[in-house]
């Protein structure tokens, strides 16, 4: 009996390597009601892969720059997650995994499929994502109204040092480490559901100029959100230099081994992530190197407020 592997009209084309292990590739076939062989299906994650950084540096730059009070300020904050949390998830969707309809799943780990777990995966991560993105809002509206208490009322304090304590409490444990370490690391691990999603995954050349530049630009700006973070919470930078260099050179040495690191797309989002990674690590070591040392914008005295 044959060992070949046969399909039906409705599964995706793959090629297999020598070992034995399937490589997806689109644009060579379509697969259920998605046609992987339109373009437009490429375009779509190389868009997405540039909204996401694009939004999330809007919700995070903006109040850094800018002292935002008030109500208007306070929905401003948490809208953040309602939206780059859904453009994270229709990023992973995207992937030929959760788009073929093969009726034999390959199990990822135990009775777990790939597509199980990469959903599983997100979704821890977008629960720390939400909560940390929560923790932190939350405590700049504490703080802010501890504040204006203390600006309104400056002898407060000496009535009730404990004023003092909490309002350190809400600014320093939960909004600059607490919030943001939780933040971050749901931010993390959503990355990493992309790159276990799209690990095998390979897509046409971008022939399109524009969808070109949109893949840099995407990457370029993710790796500046990278750097924004990182500058953002006590430590930060080293956090975020060994962040960078502990995912960055894995998957850099997975993309010279798959010898299409300088390919046009045809390893879409690892390429989009080793882009940036590298970028990230350019800024962060130019951030380091200006201000004397791992410090956060506030010790830097970069719009300190």
């Amino acid at each position: 009996m044959s060992n070949s592997p046969t399909y039906n009209g409705n599964h995706s084309s793959r090629r297999f390597s020598g070992k034995g292990e399937q490589s997806i590739f689109l644009g060579a076939a379509s697969s259920g009601k998605l046609h992987l062989l339109d373009k437009n299906h490429d375009n779509r994650i190389i868009w997405l892969l540039f909204a996401a950084p694009v939004m999330a540096l809007l919700f995070m730059i903006l109040p850094a720059i800018v002292e935002l009070h008030g109500v208007g300020a306070d929905i401003y904050r948490f809208i953040e997650p309602l939206i780059g949390i859904p453009l994270n998830f229709f990023i992973l969707v995207s992937a030929e995994v959760f788009v073929d309809y093969s009726e034999h799943e390959r199990k990822f780990l135990f009775t777990i499929t790939e597509k199980g777990f990469c959903s599983f995966l997100f979704t821890i991560g977008a629960a720390l994502y939400a909560q940390g993105a929560g923790m932190h809002s939350t405590a700049i509206i504490a703080k802010d109204k501890i504040q204006d208490l203390i600006t309104e009322n400056p002898n407060i304090t000496s009535q009730f040092p404990a004023i003092n304590s909490t309002l350190e409490y809400m600014e320093t444990d939960l909004e600059h480490v607490a919030g943001y370490y939780i933040y971050a690391t749901g931010a993390a691990i959503i990355t990493w559901a992309h790159l276990l999603a799209y690990r095998r995954q390979r897509h046409d050349e971008i022939s399109n100029v524009i969808s070109f530049i949109a893949f840099f630009l995407g990457s370029f700006f993710y790796a500046v959100l990278l750097t924004s973070v990182a500058i953002e919470f006590p430590k930060g930078t080293l956090v975020g230099l060994i962040y960078v260099l502990a995912l960055g050179v894995p998957l850099l040495a997975f993309m010279l081994k798959s010898g299409q690191l300088f390919s046009k797309g045809r390893r879409l989002v690892p390429q989009y992530y080793t882009l940036s990674y590298g970028l990230a690590l350019i800024m962060i070591v130019i951030w380091v190197a200006v201000n004397g040392g791992f410090v956060d914008r506030r010790q830097a005295g970069w719009f300190d407020h």
